[in-house]
């Protein structure tokens, strides 16, 4: 049956808004290679959702309206407010909100599905992860978008905070927000480089939330994303990809 004027209304889901996860949201990061190494350099990077009108999700002559591609993010009903979110201005004061913060994830890539004309004919600059799925046989390389590419890639910042701890870090949401705060109070988007640990040079929204230039917190981003280098407290590492070194021994 139809079900006119269906449509997506905002929510956030479990286990992501748990106070004991660490929820990821993510950007169109853009970039510009480097000559030398296998590095780039950051240009800049947007939060603009963009729409998706999936096959499974329609009915006969009847899309279900504000289906999209983004960061989601919002308020959990089931979770009241963490404490470690008493650093920073998230919007509520009874209730958990997510994400928590955010790495690249993408969005449109080349080749985005045919039955989006809106994604494929997005006029801001898009990204994806490339990633290589399966064996030697039948596997190869592929676009991967969205929370997908973000959260592992977080799953790795973690993995490389744990091994310079020598040993297991528990919830690590205390600390994103702890640095958080520290920004803000250092000057926020201005602050001294050392203590920049979060981008927050980015503008957009996810069609229910915005985040704009300068905020520490927003349901779109979290406390938005990391400066991986400052978050881990190793300024001197070396490009990734620079032969004989030990990001590529």
């Amino acid at each position: 049956n139809d079900q006119q004027g269906t449509s997506w209304i905002p929510g956030v889901e479990n286990p992501a808004d748990d106070p004991n996860v660490t929820a990821v949201g993510g950007t169109n990061l853009i970039t510009v290679a480097a000559p030398g190494p296998n590095d780039s350099t950051y240009l800049t990077e947007n939060a603009d959702f963009a729409p998706r009108v999936s096959e499974s999700f329609v009915y006969p002559n009847n899309p279900i309206s504000k289906n999209t591609w983004g960061s989601g993010g919002g308020f959990s009903e089931i979770w009241p407010k963490p404490d470690y979110q008493n650093l920073v201005h998230t919007g509520s004061n009874k209730h958990r909100a997510v994400p928590d913060v955010s790495l690249q994830m993408g969005g449109c890539p080349s080749d985005a599905d045919p039955n989006v004309p809106d994604c494929l004919n997005e006029p801001l600059p898009r990204s994806a992860t490339i990633v290589w799925i399966g064996g030697l046989e039948g596997g190869g390389p592929y676009l991967l978008i969205g929370t997908s590419s973000s959260s592992p890639q977080m799953a790795g910042v973690v993995a490389l905070a744990v091994e310079l701890n020598g040993g297991r870090l528990g919830n690590i949401n205390p600390q994103i927000y702890g640095l958080s705060l520290i920004q803000t109070l250092a000057g926020g988007a201005q602050a001294p480089k050392p203590l920049q640990f979060f981008h927050r040079n980015i503008s957009g929204d996810n069609r229910f939330y915005k985040v704009r230039p300068g905020e520490a917190y927003s349901e779109v981003l979290g406390n938005s994303t990391l400066d991986i280098v400052n978050f881990l407290g190793v300024p001197f590492a070396a490009p990734a990809g620079t032969p004989s070194t030990r990001s590529n021994p």
